[in-house]
């Protein structure tokens, strides 16, 4: 592949403010443009924007150089992906264009570049600094010992690993963070320091340790089971 020019927007199943736009244009040397657009927002105030975890102006232009990782899911997809015409579209799909040296067409299948599109766009904000990588961290205390895991997710690198050199499989994300983010979490019962007491605790990044069965509410197996 030489160059690649990526057209995505969500479905119409999709309302603002979540709906958005991308284009991608990958060219030589690893180099992505990258633009997103939130769609349909005309209507909302800030405050209402604010709300859902938005701000007034979330729209993004950036230009980043990726690792091969990203080019290499890039020509599988490609590769494994069958054609269609525009007229075969569905409608409550997304909508995916691709251009592929000169070659534009439809893939038949839009799952897969649902969740390349997503992942893209958090390595795409990785590589710019506007967000870090992802890093939980658990701590274990009983009367006998204490342990230390410190879990690390890089969209960039599309790396998943416990304490550094432990990889644990980028595949296997998607279900560590249904485990940890379904957990209910008390605020106003967490800690701003690990605590001293027997227990199990979870530092989500902010600063914050959120204890097992107090202020953090979770089937214990679905923390443990990563442990």
């Amino acid at each position: 592949m030489n160059t690649c020019l990526l057209k995505y927007q969500t479905s119409n199943l999709v309302p603002p403010p979540f709906a958005f736009a991308v284009e991608c244009n990958f060219k030589k040397n690893n180099t992505l443009t990258f633009e997103l657009c939130y769609l349909d927002r005309q209507d909302f105030t800030a405050e209402e924007l604010e709300e859902e975890g938005f701000t007034d102006n979330d729209d993004l232009k950036l230009e980043v150089t990726l690792s091969d990782v990203w080019l290499d899911l890039l020509n599988k997809n490609i590769e494994s992906s069958k054609h269609k015409t525009l007229s075969e579209l569905n409608e409550e799909q997304s909508y995916l264009e691709l251009n592929v040296n000169g070659e534009t067409f439809y893939p038949a299948k839009i799952n897969i570049w649902d969740s390349f599109i997503e992942e893209l766009r958090q390595a795409v904000l990785e590589i710019s600094n506007i967000e870090m990588p992802l890093k939980i961290e658990v701590y274990r205390k009983s009367d006998t010992e204490t342990s230390n895991f410190i879990f690390e997710a890089s969209f960039q690198h599309r790396s998943f690993t416990k304490n550094q050199n432990h990889d644990i499989g980028w595949l296997n994300l998607e279900s560590f963070l249904k485990c940890f983010y379904t957990a209910e979490l008390k605020y106003d019962l967490a800690k701003d320091k690990i605590p001293t007491s027997e227990g199990l605790f979870v530092n989500y990044g902010d600063g914050l340790w959120f204890e097992l069965g107090k202020s953090l509410l979770i089937q214990p197996s679905k923390i443990i089971k990563w442990l």
